[in-house]
């Protein structure tokens, strides 16, 4: 008998736990069925918690004298899941106890419609700074069909799977004067992660292929910035860290450093100010943004228009830039 196609993620002893098929004998496909996973279309997502969905601060309770902590959830976090639900089969890998990842959990998903209890905490990752070394032996069919959201790169050993998110922060109260600043991150992450999706089963469609979608993603990421040379003003004056941050990411994103200013080059990014580069770029026509245009393109994985990122000689630099 043929053996249906499997793309779950979780095996034991040779059977996956999610659909029972023996992945022990050889893979002959089959005709699609309502059992084949392809008629789901769904792929699987692993999803971090801290900094990426929510973020929890630890306060002293005036009344009590106890500490207590508060969770935010980030903004448009559970239109995210709803959304992802349909298109993934969504797992929480977390650094965090596993006690804690619960109630998390328990907050965001309370009828386990998007999750399904899929929980994988620091007591089964056995590890506190580290994604990867346990998940082989927990995932040995390995990583493939698998997209993962997480604010933190290095945790996952840089694999280009790996959606990075920025690094959500709130430490703002109900009662506070004011609101919680906007944050659409979650927005274009579903934008992004539903195009991954596209192109994964369109493929399959056209070319019968199942592509890895480490090559997906990394083509996705190294496509937002292609073509588009860049030139850093003012990179001297910087710290080390920031230099290479923001060099990182221009590099992994897929745009071209130039040490000058030339005819094709697309656009300047002042760092710190640097009348000689922005006069050089003046006169060539060329856009001198700050860093916060690095920050949208990376927050929203896409080109971002110059209007509205463009330093203006009326406005002091120092206005224009942001923590990268």
């Amino acid at each position: 008998m043929a053996m249906k196609l499997c793309f779950h993620t979780l095996i034991a002893k040779g059977f996956c736990c999610f659909c029972g098929a023996d992945l022990t004998q050889p893979l002959v496909p089959e005709p699609q069925t309502q059992e084949d996973p392809f008629e789901y279309k769904k792929l699987t997502l692993f999803v971090d918690l801290d900094h990426t969905l929510i973020h929890s601060t630890r306060h002293k309770d005036l009344k009590s004298g106890k500490s207590v902590v508060r969770t935010s959830i980030r903004p448009h976090c559970i239109r995210f899941l709803e959304s992802m639900s349909k298109l993934y089969e969504m797992h929480v890998i977390t650094l965090a106890g596993k006690g804690y990842a619960q109630k998390i959990v328990k907050e965001l998903d309370p009828e386990e419609r998007f999750f399904g209890g899929r929980l994988i905490a620091r007591n089964k990752l056995g590890s506190t700074d580290c994604k990867t070394k346990k998940l082989r032996k927990l995932f040995p069919s390995g990583l493939k069909y698998t997209a993962i959201i997480d604010d933190r790169w290095d945790v996952w050993d840089y694999m280009d799977n790996v959606v990075q998110v920025r690094m959500y922060e709130c430490y703002w109260r109900p009662g506070d004067p004011g609101k919680p600043k906007e944050d659409d991150v979650l927005l274009h992450m579903e934008r992004v992660l539903t195009e991954v999706h596209q192109r994964f089963y369109s493929n399959y469609e056209t070319s019968g292929e199942f592509l890895d979608l480490k090559a997906i993603i990394g083509e996705y990421r190294r496509s937002v910035l292609k073509s588009v040379r860049v030139v850093l003003s003012g990179r001297e004056q910087m710290e080390e860290d920031k230099k290479t941050a923001v060099t990182d990411a221009l590099t992994i994103f897929g745009a071209e450093l130039q040490a000058t200013v030339t005819s094709d080059t697309t656009v300047v990014i002042e760092m710190a100010e640097d009348k000689k580069i922005r006069t050089q770029a003046e006169g060539a026509g060329v856009p001198v943004v700050g860093l916060h245009w690095l920050r949208a393109v990376t927050d929203q994985w896409k080109r971002v228009d110059f209007d509205g990122f463009m330093l203006g000689a009326t406005v002091p630099v120092e206005e224009k830039i942001v923590e990268f």
